[in-house]
């Protein structure tokens, strides 16, 4: 789910995703240079990684600290993992970007 859509359609309000801070690094790009488009990680996703995988949170834990559902946070980390492996495996930069989401830090 696109989180720019707010207002343009029915449904209920979009909860604001808190993030404790911005990444240090906002891009990953391979030694040799594949000219292949980046894949681009938003920060909702990328706090969520952090979070699950990093710190090793529980999914509870994570959403908890950032605001939203259990659900939510696992839409997140498996959105986040899917474009980390494709980056990974077809040699594509990884970019931090801030993609629409509806972020407090």
């Amino acid at each position: 789910m696109f989180r720019w859509r707010k207002g343009k359609c029915r449904g209920r309000k979009l909860r604001d995703i808190y993030i404790s801070g911005l990444p240090a690094v906002r891009a990953m790009i391979p030694e040799p240079g594949t000219g292949k488009k980046p894949v681009a990680i938003n920060l909702a996703e990328a706090e969520a990684l952090r979070l699950v995988d990093y710190e090793e949170m529980s999914f509870d834990d994570a959403a908890a600290k950032m605001g939203v559902s259990k659900a939510t946070v696992w839409r997140l980390v498996n959105a986040a993992r899917k474009k980390m492996a494709k980056a990974v495996f077809e040699g594509r930069a990884i970019l931090i970007t801030k993609g629409g989401e509806l972020e407090r830090l």
